[in-house]
C-alpha cells in the first residue's frame, strides 16, 4: 500500500508540473508569435526603405537630368544672345545702306 499512497501524492505534483509546462509552452508560443509579427513589421519597413531608396535614386537621376537641361538652356540662351548682337549689327548696317539709298534717290530726284 505504501507504493500506492506515494503515487497518489505525486499525482498533484505531476498535474502541477504539466500545467506549468503548458503555461510555459503557451508563453513561448506567444513570444514566438510576437517575434514573427515583429519580423513581419521589420520586413515591411525594410521594403518601404528599399522603395524609398529606389525613389531617391530615381529623383537623383531626374535632378541630374534637369541640371543638364538647365545647362543646355543656358548655353542656348547665350548663343541666342550672340546671334541677336550679330543681327542687330546687320540691321544697323542695313539702316545705313537704306539711308544712303534714300539719299541717292533724293539727289537724283532733285
Amino acid at each position: 500500500m505504501m507504493g500506492t499512497h506515494s503515487n497518489l501524492s505525486l499525482a498533484p505534483n505531476l498535474m502541477e508540473t504539466n500545467s506549468s509546462s503548458l503555461l510555459a509552452a503557451q508563453v513561448n508560443a506567444n513570444d514566438i508569435s510576437l517575434l514573427v509579427e515583429q519580423i513581419t513589421k521589420d520586413s515591411r519597413v525594410s521594403n518601404q526603405l528599399y522603395q524609398a531608396q529606389k525613389e531617391t535614386v530615381s529623383t537623383d537621376g531626374n535632378v541630374s537630368s534637369l541640371s543638364k537641361t538647365v545647362n543646355n538652356l543656358s548655353l542656348l540662351i547665350n548663343n541666342l544672345g550672340s546671334q541677336q548682337k550679330i543681327l542687330s549689327k546687320k540691321i544697323s548696317n542695313l539702316d545705313v545702306v537704306s539711308d544712303k539709298l534714300s539719299s541717292c534717290a533724293r539727289v537724283k530726284d532733285c
